[in-house]
């Protein structure tokens, strides 16, 4: 009996970690799907903003999608923020993504994806302070690189096959109101935009912003291309520790009795 109670409580300490670990993290974030009066939850900035057009038939694997009819973009044009802000806090990781159709261009950046501290923010540098990563060329080698108010940090070249949909994630974590940290991915979802092909980029760097720190609020957002084909599922937020729920706890608390017991059993037959 005390054998099979101890090695229960073993396995139990085992599952019980587990699940603990599984759970320390998740995203709290508000996914937009580009269907009809979804444009609503963004405030359109730029001359060219109003060209932003959610049109079924656009988006990934042919459902309803956003795309921009500006034939040129003047680089600072057709830039949508998220109208929800998160509270800007030290230690706090925000997360923002978007799928994009990726075309050649005839200039310019296929995609700027970031972070600015109003919803008035165009990605363009100036004010409000912001910051944004993008991929930009002509060809299918991208370059890629972050901006915004803080100095330009050149990242690796990206390959891209026109067409293909891709995913952008820019995760940053305000260290101490100064200090950013930041991950960038881009990830191939091919044709359609519904399976993971392959990563094409992960990219981690470091700035020092204290205009962007000094914001009490955080806004996720991105500028689109006029030439860049479309645009899909937008993600914005924050990463939250999670509570572990009581059935976690009390399997794992169990599992540490038992193992106690272990060590004394141990202890007395030596």
């Amino acid at each position: 009996m005390q054998y099979r109670l101890m090695r229960s409580g073993l396995a139990s300490a085992l599952i019980g970690a587990a699940l603990l670990c599984g759970t320390a993290a998740r995203d709290a974030q508000a996914l937009v799907t580009f269907e009809p009066g979804d444009l609503g939850q963004f405030t359109l900035n730029g001359d060219h903003a109003t060209n932003l057009t959610v049109t079924p038939g656009t988006g990934v694997g042919g459902g309803s999608g956003l795309i921009s009819t500006a034939s040129v973009s003047g680089f600072s044009t057709d830039s949508a923020v998220f109208n929800t802000g998160a509270a800007m806090a030290t230690g706090q990781t925000y997360t923002v993504s978007i799928f994009y159709q990726m075309a050649l261009q005839g200039s310019g950046p296929d995609l700027r994806l970031g972070f600015t501290t109003a919803p008035t923010g165009i990605f363009n540098r100036g004010t409000p302070p912001h910051t944004w990563y993008e991929t930009y060329g002509m060809t299918t080698g991208k370059q890629s690189f972050s901006a915004g108010s803080a100095p330009t940090i050149s990242g690796p070249d990206v390959s891209m096959t026109e067409g293909n949909w891709y995913r952008m994630t820019l995760s940053l974590t305000n260290v101490d109101s100064v200090n950013f940290n930041a991950v960038v991915t881009v990830d191939d979802f091919g044709a359609a935009g519904t399976a993971l092909m392959s990563n094409q980029l992960t990219f981690a760097y470091a700035f020092v912003d204290a205009a962007l720190g000094s914001a009490s609020t955080l806004y996720g957002g991105f500028y689109a291309h006029g030439e860049t084909t479309a645009f899909d599922n937008f993600d914005f937020g924050t990463l939250i520790a999670e509570i572990p729920e009581p059935s976690v706890l009390a399997i794992f608390l169990f599992g540490l009795a038992g193992l106690g017991m272990m060590r004394r059993v141990a202890t007395a037959t030596r």
